[in-house]
């Protein structure tokens, strides 16, 4: 009797056309993928009018292997959706708060620098230039220590500087936003693509 090696349903259909069940036995390829494994499990069986298969135990093996593949495929996706969902749960409050934020009225928006009539104070800096100190200038060694920048001198100045504060915060608010709304969007997607893997219809290939 000749020995056949298949990988798949289709092998053996071929293999075995015109054949009687006396002439060939089928031997499973060590290499067939674990999908077309179990589908030659499910027309394998206990008897005698068939064609003997040389290996079975190989078929058990690897239905073995596919089914507890698939429960794990099926606990990895259930864990990727429930991270992915608790994200986005996390991502919309953080873009709910940063829309609350951004429309705060602008003489609303909490200060982050020192008080107004304090603005631009700062130790007094020099140019030492080589035509007037030489090229190793001794940085008023033995001096009196600097004293600091007077403030901004006008209540105009103080304004614009508090005008800029409130525009740099809010950049950076609308930075924020950006960011997390493309997050969400990535969410959003990966979200789908798991849901479609986790039908009943998707098989593992």
């Amino acid at each position: 009797m000749d020995i056949a090696v298949i990988s798949s349903l289709e092998d053996a259909e071929g293999i075995t056309a015109g054949r009687d069940i006396d002439q060939v036995s089928l031997q499973i390829n060590i290499d067939t993928p674990l999908k077309d494994a179990a589908d030659i499990k499910c027309k394998t069986r206990a008897g005698t009018l068939g064609f003997p298969v040389v290996n079975p135990e190989l078929l058990d093996c690897k239905c073995v292997a596919k089914n507890e593949l698939e429960k794990k495929f099926d606990l990895m996706l259930k864990q990727w959706m429930r991270y992915c969902e608790n994200e986005m749960n996390a991502v919309d409050l953080l873009i709910a708060t940063v829309k609350q934020n951004l429309a705060i009225p602008a003489d609303n928006v909490p200060p982050h620098g020192p008080p107004l009539a304090e603005r631009i104070r700062g130790i007094h800096q020099c140019i030492y230039l080589e035509s007037l100190c030489g090229p190793h200038p001794s940085y008023d060694y033995g001096a009196p220590p600097p004293g600091f920048q007077p403030p901004y001198g006008t209540q105009e100045q103080r304004l614009r500087a508090r005008q800029r504060e409130e525009e740099s915060q809010r950049a950076w608010w609308n930075v924020n936003l950006s960011f997390l709304e493309a997050k969400k969007k990535a969410l959003e997607t990966r979200l789908v693509f798991l849901r479609r893997r986790s039908e009943p219809s998707w098989t593992m290939p």
